[in-house]
């Protein structure tokens, strides 16, 4: 039988509103930081930044996206974005998180944060394959990346984000698996880049089908094996 589709369960769009150039991250309620200290992104205008671009992102349709920008000064930086209002879903409530990207180079990638017990963790793998402008990104030419969420320690990594002291990635995994019972209370992204943009859109985490939804579409076909086989 067919799945039903999933029930969302958070959504961000990265809006710019009001027109004029790139805005602050903090316009649609998320925080940035970026290098080894973790200092707040001041100028969304300059690189090095993460800022909410002006431009309609991946759907081509509404202005506003999320991106980083190295400075090309030879130094690579750390950047982190996350949402800055807690919410709280289950663990097991989660399915997939999915976002669109669109980077301008291939070496650049981007790791997946969720914040669980007010402690980050970004994914162990890395998003971003594919290389291309701006254009292309609205174009219909961004990536659909998506993480099927698992609590395994082998996917997972530990942040550390201490404002205006430090922002790390652990090199290895984690020792134990992510908590089945605490909620997850943010999302969030970590890129890294000397120069070049990554470009997020349409962050989504997607819940399990209702049990009774997916029951009632797996009757529905049994049904429908009956009746052609009455036939």
């Amino acid at each position: 039988p067919l799945s039903p589709p999933a029930a969302v369960l958070y959504q961000e769009d990265f809006p710019h509103v009001g027109g004029g150039a790139e805005v602050a991250t903090s316009t649609v309620g998320w925080v940035s930081y970026y290098t080894s200290t973790a200092e707040a992104i001041a100028n969304p205008a300059a690189a090095p930044r993460m800022a909410i671009g002006n431009q309609p992102g991946s759907d081509n349709l509404n202005p506003g996206y999320l991106f980083s920008q190295g400075a090309g000064t030879g130094t690579t930086h750390t950047y982190v974005g996350f949402e800055n209002t807690a919410f709280s879903i289950l663990p097991t409530d989660i399915s997939t998180i999915t976002f669109t990207q669109g980077n301008s180079a291939t070496a650049l990638a981007t790791r997946l944060m969720v914040q669980q017990d007010g402690n980050w963790y970004a994914t162990n793998a890395t998003f971003g394959t594919i290389a291309m402008d701006l254009p292309a990104f609205r174009a219909g030419s961004a990536e659909l990346e998506t993480f099927n969420f698992v609590l395994t320690a082998s996917a997972w990594r530990a942040v550390t984000i201490t404002p205006g002291i430090e922002l790390s990635l652990a090199t290895g995994t984690i020792a134990s698996n992510l908590s089945s019972t605490a909620p997850i209370t943010s999302i969030g992204f970590l890129t890294t880049s000397n120069s070049g943009v990554t470009r997020i859109d349409e962050a989504k985490i997607n819940g399990i089908p209702e049990p009774s939804s997916a029951l009632l579409l797996g009757a529905g076909a049994i049904l429908g094996l009956r009746r052609r086989h009455r036939r």
